[in-house]
């Protein structure tokens, strides 16, 4: 049973930590602004914040940013 309360324990952590990341990346910001840079400094293409999530959402559902 102490591995089970152990197991959810570390499951809550994980979660509450996710929640956290999508509220600064997501909720927090305009969807049509760029998830980093304009384009030039990292190849990302000045990709926004909604392209790269559906991006993720629709193509490749298994890989996270």
């Amino acid at each position: 049973m102490a591995d089970i309360i152990f197991k959810l324990r570390v499951l809550r952590m994980l979660l509450s930590g996710t929640f956290d990341q999508w509220k600064c990346d997501v909720w927090r910001r305009d969807l049509d602004a760029s998830y980093c840079c304009d384009g030039r400094e990292c190849g990302c293409m000045a990709t926004t914040v909604r392209e790269l999530y559906s991006w993720h959402l629709k193509d490749h559902p298994h890989v996270t940013p």
